[in-house]
């Protein structure tokens, strides 16, 4: 039977905020754990023929290891997944002016320097 639970994984450092893992499970046996820091995928474990799961990902052992790195490991996006062009956009008559964190393009990309 499939499943999806949720825990707190952990807390932001700078902010205090709650950062959570989501637990979805299917009926095949496959079970994915996704935390809400990027969407990052910090388990993917499939089934195995003898019945038990085999963990497929490279996992890091702790929230604070995710945010200590700058590989963003298992992340599936930023706080906006793709690119702003030339680092602004315009809302309701305001021009919103934001960082340029690509050194090879002049792009905000997949939500800035954080």
């Amino acid at each position: 039977m499939a499943s999806a639970t949720s825990r707190v994984y952990g807390q932001l450092p700078e902010n205090g905020g709650e950062v959570t893992v989501f637990t979805l499970c299917n009926s095949n046996g496959l079970t994915a754990e996704v935390i809400s820091y990027g969407a990052t995928l910090t388990s993917l474990k499939l089934p195995t023929q003898e019945g038990g799961q085999r963990e497929v990902t490279l996992q890091l052992p702790s929230l604070e290891a995710y945010l200590e790195h700058d590989f963003y490991s298992g992340a599936t996006v930023g706080r906006v997944a793709n690119r702003i062009g030339k680092a602004r956009f315009e809302l309701d008559g305001k021009v919103y002016e934001l960082s340029r964190n690509s050194e090879t393009s002049p792009h905000h990309l997949h939500g800035g320097l954080r």
